[in-house]
């Protein structure tokens, strides 16, 4: 049972950091295959809208700047804004904040996770 308890406690944390990065996209340095590979209800041309609008007017600082590239509105906005991210371009904000905020909240979940095993590993033991 122990075994199983530090196996959970180790893997967790890992599978937490993986699936938060593996579903981000930085705005500021995809291309157009990765927008339009990476983002439900963006396709070629609208990533290569994205990819256009970068080039001519630099870096985007927040996600909301995507709202000025022809063809993303906020309905579209609101369906990508959990998938992408600024990168170093950006400036301390919003997205930065927001980033704090999900670790956060996750550091709670594995730490309740983590009490719950001790609880139940701690109830086990009292029962034999």
């Amino acid at each position: 049972m122990k075994k199983m308890i530090v196996a959970l406690v180790i893997c967790l944390p890992v599978w937490f950091c993986c699936a938060y990065s593996q579903s981000m996209t930085d705005i500021n340095v995809a291309d157009v295959a990765q927008l339009s590979e990476n983002l439900k209800g963006i396709g070629p041309a609208k990533a290569l809208a994205i990819v256009e609008f970068r080039a001519a007017n630099g870096p985007f600082t927040s996600v909301e700047d995507l709202l000025a590239v022809k063809g993303i509105g906020p309905k579209t906005l609101e369906n990508i804004r959990g998938y992408i991210s600024v990168g170093p371009g950006s400036k301390p904000g919003q997205e930065q904040q927001a980033d704090g905020v999900q670790e956060k909240q996750t550091r709670l979940v594995i730490r309740r996770i983590i009490s719950d095993a001790k609880s139940s590993a701690g109830n086990t033991a009292a029962n034999r």
